[in-house]
């Protein structure tokens, strides 16, 4: 036998020693039962409570099987409490939820009051943190309706079928399934009958997640990976089918809200952006979805950049900003048509925030060349010089290279800043760019935009926005960091979601 497989055999028998090592004396599991045979079950439970629990807590606190299961910190335990209600007080002790719902039957209340003494008197729960609930134990209807109606709203709670009746145990199993929530069961080496529960052996509490859960994962993987693409409707919709399946739903939640600001930005709808913005800040409010990003990402700037575009439609550096944040998301999904438009959009924007940084009241649809300089003939002349034709005029409407010109004769150093080049050429290159977004089938050509010409077009924007904004470009670069889809799966790798 190798060496590997002799470790393993000898890891294995001491598992098998281990788990069948009586943990509590003969003479105290007898007394127990003869208490229980001979005097009663509420004595019996009380003897338990006093002489066997004492034994048995350390062993289910240190099983190795129940540390992950405390480390999940549940708000809620839901137990269901039989004639065995020893069965409540271990999975209270493992699980060590915030509050406790015990649920149980009237015939089974005396030998109960044992039980729930014990936990209050070491501490494990209080009157503040403990519902009690009566149920008819066999009638699935009303143990339905009971729990349903004083079940708390919490977002990280589970069931404890392991007591009750099996008419209980179904009832309380089917309701927890469908609110997408996690059952446990306690294993162990016992007989409810004889009301020997852990008399033999410390019981392994079993969690069993639910089945619909794991659909609602993969809707929830699904949704961020479209969310990551800028495909935000069929993440929105992804998104509210894994908040129906998974019971801590607080990152599909603000996955949802998310979603339904970015779709109302693609649409450049301000309006419902306004409304989809406040209802991000409810979202963003709720204590689970506060813990899940609260040292992660700082929400008030994005906010804030959303509000910018969304308030103000001749903000023209916040609408710069979303057009190339757009851009970038377009190009991301290969739709490069989109993306050059876009680019071309942000372009047209600089400039119209060059020439209003020389005269604000400036209107590119109702030019009036006065308001740029004093001498209007001569700025007549320079301009049809710098583009090489001498019969050109000013437009009566400025266009992307018709404003990019007139700028050109303003701004000495325009070309300079654009690209370390003359104004002449920095004027001439942004003509090329407008001839090559002009073959798009959504400018006046009959072609598709590549990846290459897309690219061209982004390069060319950005140079731009360095040589008008000037000393403004680091607020632009910001405010487009502020602007981008906050980065949803870094929430869910701190396995804060999963």
């Amino acid at each position: 036998m190798s060496t590997q497989k002799t470790k393993k055999s000898q890891a294995t028998k001491a598992k098998s020693q281990l788990v069948s090592t009586p943990i509590i004396p003969d003479e105290i599991s007898n007394e127990y039962l003869r208490i229980r045979r001979e005097v009663g079950i509420v004595e019996a439970k009380v003897f338990y409570f006093k002489m066997i629990m004492p034994l048995l807590r350390p062993w289910l606190e240190k099983r190795k099987e129940h540390q992950p299961l405390r480390k999940q910190h549940y708000s809620t335990l839901v137990s269901l409490m039989g004639y065995s209600p020893e069965t409540t007080v271990h999975s209270t002790v493992v699980l060590r939820p915030a509050k406790l719902v015990v649920v149980y039957n009237d015939l089974v209340a005396p030998s109960a009051e044992p039980a729930l003494d014990y936990l209050k008197a070491e501490g494990i729960i209080s009157h503040f943190n403990l519902t009690l609930i009566e149920v008819d134990a066999f009638d699935p209807v009303d143990i339905y309706e009971r729990i349903l109606a004083q079940m708390p709203s919490s977002d990280h709670m589970i069931f404890d079928i392991t007591g009750g009746t099996k008419i209980m145990s179904a009832t309380a199993g089917a309701l927890a399934w469908e609110k997408g929530l996690s059952l446990c069961y306690l294993n162990g080496n016992w007989d409810p009958q004889k009301g020997a529960a852990g008399l033999q052996q410390a019981t392994e509490l079993v969690v069993y997640t639910n089945p619909s859960r794991s659909r609602g994962y993969r809707y929830r993987q699904e949704a961020l990976r479209n969310y990551e693409r800028g495909n935000f409707i069929s993440a929105r919709e992804g998104f509210r089918e894994s908040v129906k399946l998974i019971s801590e739903s607080d990152f599909d939640q603000l996955g949802v809200s998310l979603c339904d600001c970015y779709c109302a930005l693609v649409d450049f709808d301000r309006v419902s952006l306004i409304n989809k913005i406040e209802k991000l800040e409810e979202t963003l409010a709720i204590g689970g979805v506060r813990r899940l990003y609260e040292h992660h990402i700082q929400f008030d700037s994005h906010l804030n950049a959303l509000r910018a575009f969304a308030e103000d439609p001749i903000n023209l550096m916040a609408t710069s900003a979303a057009f190339t944040i757009l851009a970038r998301s377009y190009a991301k999904q290969g739709r490069f048509d989109l993306a050059g438009l876009l680019s071309y959009r942000s372009m047209e924007r600089f400039v119209e925030m060059g020439l209003q940084a020389v005269a604000p009241r400036f209107k590119l649809d109702k030019p009036d060349w006065a308001l740029l300089t004093t001498d209007v003939s001569q700025l007549r002349i320079d301009y049809a010089n710098l583009t090489g034709n001498k019969q050109a005029v000013l437009p009566e409407k400025v266009t992307l290279v018709a404003g990019m010109f007139v700028l050109a004769v303003l701004d000495s150093d325009l070309g300079q800043r654009f690209r370390g080049t003359t104004n002449h050429i920095a004027a001439f290159t942004l003509s090329k760019l407008a001839t090559m977004r002009n073959r798009s089938y959504l400018a006046h050509g009959v072609n598709n935009l590549t990846e290459a010409d897309y690219l061209h077009l982004s390069e060319g924007a950005m140079d731009l926005a360095k040589a008008i904004l000037k000393d403004q470009h680091a607020e632009f670069e910001v405010l487009c960091s502020q602007l981008r889809p906050v980065a949803l799966r870094q929430l869910w790798s701190e396995g804060r979601a999963d």
